[in-house]
């Protein structure tokens, strides 16, 4: 006997698993399929799956999102469309830390999308087959002077001759007032030296 709280989250964890379980599969499948083709070489990771391979839809994005935050880069991953053999079709994800800010603004200035729909980073979004080489050639042109290497907008600049700790420690004071809309500030600290001494594990 279990209560119906109980029993909600018991299935809450066993549909988490077996997400995590469909997720880590077709991972694998695409880590593969990128290494097979080079897929790497182009500046937008741009997957096209074919049927063989088409991943459960409602782990695309989940897919989409450790990939583009593992190599750094937007990504695309798309499937044939199940009413349109001509279109491929699925999830688009941004790199958030790289110059490119808005990948669906991207992708649907490029003039090559049939659509793209959602969040300026996370979205779906639809190509004709006919269109993916031109639009691979348009976008490793127009990113070609690109660095996708992670590009952080920080709130407080040190050198570390001038650091003050306690003004670092009085910023972080105020963690109870971040959250949604206020994020939590940035300082970065350059030419400081650390020596052994200064490490404590």
């Amino acid at each position: 006997v279990e209560t119906r709280v109980e029993q909600a989250g018991r299935n809450c964890i066993n549909i988490k698993n077996r997400q995590t379980n469909t997720r880590d599969k077709s991972l694998d499948v695409i880590k593969r399929i990128i290494e097979e083709q080079d897929l790497l070489k182009n500046k937008i990771l741009f997957i096209a799956l074919g049927k063989q391979y088409a991943t459960d839809k409602n782990v695309t994005g989940l897919i989409a999102n450790e990939l583009a935050n593992k190599l750094q880069r937007p990504i695309l991953i798309l499937t044939q469309s199940e009413k349109d053999e001509t279109l491929l079709e699925g999830s688009a994800r941004g790199y958030e830390k790289s110059e490119l800010k808005d990948f669906k603004a991207f992708l649907h200035d490029s003039g090559y999308f049939e659509y793209t729909e959602g969040h300026a980073n996370a979205f779906g979004a639809g190509i004709k087959v006919q269109n993916v080489f031109e639009f691979l050639d348009y976008s490793n042109n127009v990113l070609s002077k690109l660095d996708f290497s992670p590009c952080y907008r920080v709130d407080f600049l040190y050198q570390g001759s001038e650091l003050i700790p306690n003004e670092i420690t009085e910023v972080a004071g105020y963690k109870h007032l971040w959250g949604q809309g206020v994020e939590e500030p940035l300082i970065a600290i350059e030419n400081l030296k650390v020596h052994g001494n200064n490490v404590q594990l």
